[in-house]
């Protein structure tokens, strides 16, 4: 089918989806009134205590005291409620064909919106029972994740989940600028006219009263909908102050933001901080998007704002299950992993002599909670919507299609090779090779940071097409179709090593989005090298036809070029490796003549290649359910099987 035909038919169903959701939204009105994992630090992490849903909450021994005109006369009980980085996994994480919020006990699945909205409510109840003074907040990249972010322009699910479970305030991470400034504004406006109504903070984010592209942002500014802060008064009389922020490594990866910026100077959270002090505030807290292992962290924030009491973080997908009081700080961190996996729940004290932790409790959202089922039923209605609309008539399947069988996982650990990784970019060399004959791409790469979900065995050991979307979820193209497309084009072997050496030298500074995921080459490496020369050899091949018993020259010498395929946004990104690297490192895209390639979108990747006109984008999740639905079907089942050899890493990275 040809671009224009395609697009066509995504704008026409995106339209009849949104007139058929709202007519079936409108039949219910009962919530009208109501986590490559950058670092995937959190998919080990236990929950620090038993997740208790219908536990009671001791009371506090004393009787509330009054608060007014943002003074505390006795101690009073404030409880956050926290989510982050849930990137519409409205299904949770596992295999999607396993998942029953209704039931208990009887699947491996973890997260999952029902099952997240029956807990808030169970918590909520509880606290307010106690005394306590209740706020559930989201710290950002609340889309981009899975099927659901289709449908944002025009049913905004994300938001729809944030009203009706009664979230008091969210703020804006990077990923809600995946799709550019103009999308995010639609996705909100879809909330809107859903009755969205939560505040949504943006204490940094810096619009250009020049350009067209953030007119959307603009307007929701002036309307109030989107603010830079924001002071609520709870049913108990405290006064919350609430500013946001999004950090510089959060910013550094939202190329499509432009021309938003974010303004990175400390002091403007510290003068908001103080405002809201000044304003009354009682409490003053922070949901931020910085996360904890970057140049520019949490514990920054906190010594720059001393007026901030506490900060529910994001971005980095850590799963705390203690606060963090960062160093010379007063100040409380915390942060709930991701993925809807974990609900952060901070207990504080507050009276005139400032805010004290009283507890704090990371609870793991699974398979012992009843979900609840009118959530569960409005996620039924997308997935059905998606299937109506958009995956049947454009792309011949469905949201549960089966796709392959399994009996392993398929994970990105972080920092290593994995065997999810060699999957992946099998599939791009592959695939991208199949579409260029003439000249084949001999070699793929993809960063951790872009591989977003595992594919688990679960108990049944299927992988749906859901399943499969969620681990190259990312991204948008020329044709706007959602996914990154796959460029490809031309590098010398000393870039070749360039690639490998991001791995080895980078990956420790920048964190695993800097690690690198190949197929068509094995990397020799040496971890006590010096920085940036610890790539000792490149050696071109496969596991099917064999690897190059020599290394290719890397003294200069090679003067060939090799033909590669990467995504879109990493070669986008890759002027940032020169920069870290002070031009230590650097990858030039080149076409097969050796001239420089200035525009990445000259060189995407055709799908159909036969096809005369405009170019039909390969996006990074066609491979991969290309690929995988061509591997062999060694049982006879009609589903094939992902090859025992993909069991364990293929060996690939050799110290």
């Amino acid at each position: 089918m040809g671009r224009a035909k395609l697009g066509r038919l995504w704008l026409v169903s995106a339209a009849a989806w949104l007139l058929w959701a709202g007519a079936g939204c409108g039949d219910d009105d009962s919530g009208a009134d109501a986590d490559v994992a950058e670092t995937g630090a959190d998919a080990d992490a236990d929950a620090d205590a038993d997740v208790e849903p219908d536990g009671d909450v001791e009371p506090d021994g004393e009787v509330p005291g009054d608060v007014s005109d943002g003074e505390t006369t006795a101690p009073r009980r404030l409880t956050i409620l926290h989510t982050n980085d849930m990137h519409a996994h409205l299904m949770g994480t596992g295999p999607e064909l396993e998942y029953t919020p209704a039931t208990t006990g009887d699947d491996p699945t973890v997260g999952g919106a029902a099952r997240l909205a029956a807990l808030i409510a169970q918590r909520r109840s509880a606290l307010e029972a106690a005394g306590h003074d209740v706020l559930v907040t989201d710290s950002g990249d609340f889309s981009m994740g899975t099927l659901f972010s289709i449908l944002d322009e025009v049913a905004a699910p994300s938001l729809q989940f944030f009203e009706y479970v009664g979230y008091d305030a969210i703020t804006i991470g990077n990923h809600e600028f995946d799709w550019t400034p103009a999308h995010l504004a639609a996705t909100i406006a879809a909330g809107a006219r859903s009755g969205f109504h939560v505040p949504i903070l943006a204490t940094n984010m810096v619009t250009d009263a020049t350009d067209a592209g953030d007119d959307g942002l603009e307007d929701l500014v002036a309307a109030g909908t989107i603010v830079p802060t924001v002071t609520l008064e709870l049913p108990g009389g405290l006064r919350v102050g609430l500013l946001s922020w999004l950090g510089e490594s959060a910013a550094e990866v939202a190329p499509l933001a432009a021309p938003v910026t974010f303004d990175q100077e400390l002091a403007r959270a510290q003068a908001a901080a103080a405002g809201l002090r000044a304003g009354g505030a009682d409490v003053v807290v922070a949901l931020t998007h910085i996360g904890l292992s970057a140049d520019q962290s949490d514990d920054d924030l906190a010594a720059a704002a001393p007026d901030i009491d506490i900060i529910v973080g994001g971005h980095s997908h850590d799963a705390l299950t203690e606060v963090r009081v960062p160093e010379g700080t007063d100040t409380l961190v915390v942060q709930a992993g991701s993925y809807t996996r974990f609900l952060g729940e901070l207990t504080v004290e507050v009276d005139a002599g400032g805010v004290r932790l009283v507890d704090y409790t990371l609870h793991e959202i699974d398979d012992s909670i009843a979900g609840d089922a009118t959530v569960q039923g409005l996620v039924e209605m997308a997935i059905d919507g998606l299937d109506d609309t958009v995956l049947g008539p454009m792309f011949g399947t469905s949201y549960r299609a089966r796709v392959a069988e399994t009996t392993f996982a398929l994970a990105t650990p972080g920092f290593a090779e994995s065997n999810l990784g060699d999957l992946v970019t099998d599939a791009f060399r592959t695939v991208a090779a199949a579409v260029t004959p003439g000249d084949p791409v001999i070699a793929a790469f993809e960063s951790d940071g872009v591989i977003r979900d595992d594919l688990l065995v679960g108990d049944e050991g299927v992988i749906c097409f859901a399943d499969l979307m969620r681990v190259l979820p990312l991204g948008i193209g020329p044709d706007r179709i959602p996914g990154y497309p796959l460029v490809s084009f031309w590098v010398d072997a000393l870039e070749l090593r360039a690639a490998c050496e991001v791995s080895a030298s980078l990956a420790g500074i920048g964190g695993s989005d800097y690690w690198i995921q190949f197929s068509g080459l094995r990397c020799h490496s040496n971890p006590s090298g010096p920085f940036l020369g610890r790539v000792d050899g490149v050696f071109l091949g496969n596991e099917r036809d064999g690897y190059s018993p020599t290394s290719l020259p890397l003294d200069g010498s090679d003067t060939n070029l090799y033909r590669i395929a990467v995504d879109y946004y990493v070669a986008s990104l890759m002027s940032l490796i020169e920069s870290m690297t002070l031009g230590g490192l650097s990858i030039t895209p080149k076409r097969a003549d050796g001239t420089e390639v200035t525009n990445l979108f000259e060189m995407l990747l055709d799908r159909e290649p036969a096809t005369p006109g405009s170019v039909e984008e390969l996006k990074l999740w066609m491979a991969l359910w290309q690929y995988v639905r061509g591997l062999p079907d060694a049982d006879g089942d009609t589903l094939p099987e992902i090859p025992a050899a993909y069991a364990a890493p293929l060996g690939r990275w050799v110290e």
